[in-house]
């Protein structure tokens, strides 16, 4: 499949990245796990390759709630003018959701270290603190 990202400049954390990019990807599922690979040349601005591997799955399935997981892998290269293999970063979060009438209430627990999306500079998994979510949504 294929992605084309276009967010507003108001949105950007760090000008690195563009707010404009493609994505290709490949995936499999089986089941309740699904798996992708995900891969960019043009989500830095200087046009370097980056990418990124998740594996989703339903974890918790009891009448009407469900427990969705997620894990993602980010690789990306080092800043300009050093050299070495790309950098890794991880994301991941946890979805409890039910039905409310016609629509879905969800809560996600979620955390990240890649410094796009925290403050912390990758410095491990836990190193910020993990943000929740609360939505409500309907499929239409």
């Amino acid at each position: 499949g294929a992605i084309r990202r276009d967010y507003s400049a108001d949105l950007l954390y760090d000008y690195a990245y563009r707010g404009r990019y493609v994505e290709g990807f490949v995936g499999a599922s089986y089941r309740s796990i699904r798996v992708r690979l995900y891969v960019s040349p043009n989500y830095l601005e200087d046009g370097r390759n980056t990418f990124y591997g998740d594996v989703n799955a339903l974890i918790l399935n009891t009448g009407q709630w469900s427990i969705n997981g997620h894990t993602g892998l980010y690789a990306v290269p080092q800043d300009l003018g050093t050299s070495g293999p790309k950098r890794l970063y991880i994301d991941w979060s946890l979805t409890a959701s039910r039905p409310v009438g016609t629509f879905t209430a969800s809560v996600t627990v979620a955390g990240s270290n890649y410094p796009v999306f925290s403050d912390s500079k990758g410095a491990g998994l836990f190193s910020n603190k993990p943000r929740i979510a609360l939505s409500i949504s309907k499929a239409f």
